[in-house]
């Protein structure tokens, strides 16, 4: 009986080191990775020290329209870029654009598969090889009104920005690797011309997955999301904002009212942060380094967070990335496991065989 269940341990072994994950959706040796972190509702209001979004637009200085304006604009830029790569070959690009242009940004490498927005859940894979990134905007984040978004709906306040990547690899009994990944950065530079509060609200959704087939293989799939508030011409950021899901109580008179100190920055010499609503980590990744199929997925939720900033001129930097990669060495063929399994037995025999 020892002997069988032995034997049976090392046909087991011997199977799940071969082909015996075909129990999992990815075949042996395929492998997968998914990035998806979506932004809607987004806005840069007016703060009115409560969660909820003020609706009310920043005083924005106007020579024509409002020349009252307690806040000149100086400029709003956005560089976006994206890149997908298939054993080598890599398609990319980029833009610039400036406040409230939409834009939509794709690159594929290989086959066929890739579909922006729409994540591969567990259990579920798409044919052949491919790396495929995206990353796009439509709205306006000064702008509290609802805008038009054909990912975000059409209730959606503000700005839409839904970016994803995704890789593949099915070929059966391949070699390869590939990758794909996107940033996204927003620098909004002012002036305030009196101290002003102001209110940073979006809502978020996430989705992560790696899976394998086999041992040999590697799956990655990361998303990072931060926000940071600087003096123009300073190093020191003001505010550095990375949700991490956690809201501390907010008390009167403390500065870093709900931000963890070390962890999400500080509010120093400008007055009071205060953070509302902070649904999950936006600093998150999953990888895996043999078979198995691992996901994190985070439903919609809110995020909140406001912001007391003295007379002075500063840049709010949004930063907004995705990653997801994966590879297949080299990988025994079945038969080449069964000889190599013949052969530990033959040494063994021999060695029980030589006397002592």
């Amino acid at each position: 009986m020892i002997r069988m269940n032995k034997l049976a341990a090392a046909m087991g072994a011997a199977l799940t080191l071969g082909y015996g994950a075909s129990v999992l959706a990815i075949p042996s040796p395929g492998a997968v990775a998914d990035a998806y972190l979506a932004l809607s509702n987004f806005t840069i209001l007016s703060g009115n020290g409560f969660l909820g979004k003020s609706g009310v637009p920043l005083d924005i200085f106007d020579p024509i329209t409002n020349p009252t304006g307690k806040i000149i604009l100086d400029s709003v830029v956005t560089n976006a870029d994206v890149l997908a790569s298939l054993n080598g070959v890599t398609n990319s690009t980029s833009t610039a654009v400036g406040l409230g242009v939409p834009f939509s940004l794709l690159k594929t490498a290989g086959g066929p598969g890739f579909i922006a927005n729409t994540t591969l859940p567990s259990g579920t894979i798409n044919p052949g090889s491919y790396a495929g990134s995206s990353t796009s905007s439509f709205g306006n984040a000064l702008d509290p009104s609802v805008q038009p978004g054909s990912i975000c709906g059409p209730g959606n306040m503000g700005d839409c920005v839904p970016v994803h990547n995704q890789v593949n690899l099915s070929s059966f009994n391949s070699v390869g690797s590939a990758l794909s990944h996107q940033n996204l950065i927003t620098d909004f530079t002012f002036t305030a011309l009196a101290t002003q509060n102001f209110e940073l609200s979006f809502d978020a959704e996430g989705f992560l997955r790696a899976a394998l087939g086999q041992a040999g293989t590697n799956a990655n799939a990361s998303y990072s999301w931060t926000a940071t508030v600087r003096a123009v011409g300073s190093s020191t950021d003001i505010l550095k904002w990375t949700p991490n899901g956690f809201v501390p109580a907010n008390s009167p008179g403390i500065t870093n009212n709900g931000f963890l100190v070390g962890v999400e920055g500080t509010c120093v010499a400008a007055g009071t942060c205060k953070k509302f609503a902070d649904g999950f980590s936006m600093s998150n990744n999953v990888g895996l380094l043999t078979n198995g199929d691992v996901s994190i997925i985070n439903a919609k939720k809110a995020f909140e967070a406001e912001l007391v900033l003295a007379a002075g001129k500063y840049t709010f930097t949004i930063s907004h990335n995705t990653e997801a990669k994966a590879a297949i060495a080299a990988i025994p063929e079945p038969g080449t496991l069964a000889l190599l399994g013949l052969g530990l037995l033959g040494v063994g025999a021999s060695r029980r065989r030589t006397p002592a």
